[in-house]
């Protein structure tokens, strides 16, 4: 595997981690309290147009940091307020992470192999 670039096996993750964290995104219902939860002041910072101050039935809700929400909003800007649209967010940052992974075992163990 030595031949290998590192830019094709990273290719080959954000491949394999995309088909696995994409699958089924848009298929099942917000079930989750939180995930739905979420998915409501997301929808309801794009009716109100109000980024910096997120509100949960209508009142202000400051328990997390906005950066997962705000891309959630973004998200169902540009595809809709679905459910895909709600996770896509979360299935970007867990391919993300297997790339960083990947990055990390590679810089400790310095071989293609051990890290893919």
């Amino acid at each position: 595997m030595q031949k290998v670039p590192v830019a094709a096996l990273i290719f080959i993750l954000v491949v394999i981690a995309g088909i696995f964290c994409t699958a089924n995104l848009g298929t099942r219902a917000l079930d989750d309290y939180d995930e739905a939860g979420y998915a409501l002041i997301a929808g309801e910072m794009l009716e109100s147009g109000h980024f910096l101050t997120p509100t949960y039935l209508q009142k202000l809700w400051f328990e997390k940091p906005p950066l997962h929400i705000w891309l959630m909003a973004l998200s169902a800007k540009i595809f809709g307020t679905n459910e895909f649209a709600m996770r896509l967010p979360s299935s970007f940052f867990g391919i993300l992470s297997v790339i960083l992974i990947f990055l990390i075992v590679l810089e400790l163990t310095d071989s293609k192999e051990t890290a893919f």
